[in-house]
């Protein structure tokens, strides 16, 4: 029969254990004492990219203090704790270790901060104390630059300096942390930060030469020190903005490109969560896009990745929607053999999209009482008068199924161009050129390959000169165009 004496002791070490003030049963206890609020609620908030999602709210007492509870530990991360006026904010770490306190004053949050319990809390605001000042000073030195009207004045150059050097200072203490502290959050956050350190090339190596190499280097190290199997970073303002500077800047805006780089940054996504993010940030950039060729880039992802597999965040309906909606664009996307269209034209005789005899054709889809083709048709009709004689025809296709009312704009306009109709609508033009709205313009080879499409008229102009060999300037700005279109 066990010892009562020993089952006695137990009992009372648990309950020490239990009700100890030191102890927390919850895996989450962040404790706040913030001098200049009480009384009031805060709101605990987090960095997801760009964007910040509230989690919960802390009650803080007449003493200013409030506790953060959870049953449930946080995701690793930049978290906010929003004071009440909503405008101003302390941000923190949360990592591994979700027990901990911070103290500060609002007369300087950053200044008087003292953390207890937390490494990564007292890196972060060690590096916050010292940088801040830097980067007010930095911030003044630039302003000071933009009064100086000679940069190449030696005031300048001086001040030019003196932001490297600061920023020089900056930079050392993130090495220095990444140095001495190399598994904590903020050696990752900073490491996540940094831009590859590009090799020099040999002096004698031509400089086109040089670039070219530095260019390639960069890009293939640029993510050498972001770990994509870790979804902390995602919790934080750094990883979106590496994301989007890669696709924007760093790489070209070719369909094929794009799609090779996506496929190359995705597969080292071992994270779900990353690779979640990653294929969202890109699907809603280039579908969103009105970078011409940007539709490629949507529906190869969404064809390649959105199944039931890997796309584990959607429902089957989801899925069905997004591949239903590439699937659609696919046979128009540029580069593609435009569909072909059986029509009758202006004397009701059939005419054919594929057997137009032109070295280009512009396809352009419009509707006579729309406002926008009013003002879009006459600017059309003045360059195809130009570029017929050099092999351009137009095959233009009313999307109305009222055809008095297109004749006799037709006859108004003195339109000599292929003009056709789809009166009971036997080609589903809406649906197989995606025709949402009026008008729109396609631009096809000899052969019918589609080489740019929901162009204005400017646009079509000085593609159009450039293949055609016109020297001269084009008439037409994109400014003479109006953006708005006439729905459908």
């Amino acid at each position: 029969m066990p010892n009562r004496t020993i089952l006695k002791s137990l009992r009372i070490l648990i309950l020490l254990l239990v009700f100890h003030p030191g102890y927390s049963q919850d895996p989450v206890e962040i404790n706040f004492k913030v001098k200049g609020v009480a009384d009031t609620s805060c709101l605990l908030a987090y960095r997801f990219g760009s964007k910040i999602f509230v989690k919960d709210t802390v009650d803080m007492d007449k003493k200013g203090m409030g506790t953060l509870t959870s049953k449930k530990k946080f995701g690793a991360g930049v978290y906010l704790l929003v004071l009440p006026d909503k405008q101003t904010f302390i941000e923190f770490i949360v990592t591994n270790d979700q027990q901990f306190s911070l103290e500060t004053d609002t007369n300087d949050l950053v200044a008087n901060m003292k953390v207890e319990g937390s490494e990564d809390n007292s890196l972060f605001f060690d590096y916050r104390k010292t940088v801040d000042p830097l980067g007010v000073k930095i911030g003044e030195l630039s302003a000071k630059i933009q009064e100086i009207e000679d940069k190449e004045s030696k005031e300048a150059k001086e001040i030019i300096e003196e932001v490297k050097a600061l920023n020089k200072e900056i930079n050392d203490y993130r090495v220095k942390v990444i140095n001495e502290h190399p598994e904590s959050f903020v050696a990752m956050l900073f490491r996540a930060m940094k831009e590859p350190e590009v090799p020099d090339y040999p002096e004698d190596m031509p400089q086109k030469t040089q670039d070219s190499l530095k260019y390639l280097y960069f890009k293939d190290h640029y993510f050498d020190e972001i770990d994509l199997g870790d979804s902390s970073l995602l919790r934080t303002p750094v990883f979106e903005e590496k994301i989007k500077f890669y696709f924007e800047k760093l790489i070209l805006q070719i369909p094929d490109t794009v799609n090779a780089e996506a496929d190359r940054v995705l597969a080292k996504c071992t994270n779900r969560e990353v690779f979640r993010f990653v294929l969202q940030t890109l699907m809603i950039k280039y579908e969103r896009s009105k970078l011409m060729g940007s539709e490629n880039v949507f529906v190869h992802l969404a064809l390649k990745y959105y199944d039931k597999e890997r796309a584990y965040w959607a429902d089957s309906a989801q899925i069905a929607t997004i591949r239903k909606r590439a699937e659609q664009l696919e046979p128009i996307l540029i580069g593609k053999k435009a569909p072909n269209l059986l029509m009758l034209d202006y004397y009701n005789a059939p005419r054919s999209l594929w057997q137009v005899d032109a070295e280009y054709t512009i396809l352009y889809f419009w509707a006579f009482d729309c406002g926008h083709c009013k003002k879009v048709t006459p600017k059309l009709k003045k360059l195809y008068e130009k570029v017929h004689p050099l092999g351009v025809e137009v095959f233009a296709v009313s999307t109305k199924q009222e055809e008095k009312g297109w004749r006799d704009y037709v006859d108004d306009k003195e339109l000599e161009w292929i003009n056709c109709h789809d009166i009971g609508g036997r080609n589903r033009i809406h649906e197989l050129y995606d025709i949402f709205s009026t008008p729109v313009i396609y631009l096809l080879d000899k052969d019918k390959i589609i080489l740019a499409k929901r162009i204005d008229v400017a646009t079509l102009e000085k593609i159009l000169y450039g293949k055609l060999g016109i020297e001269e300037e084009p008439q037409l700005t994109e400014d003479d165009e109006d953006e708005d279109s006439n729905p459908e």
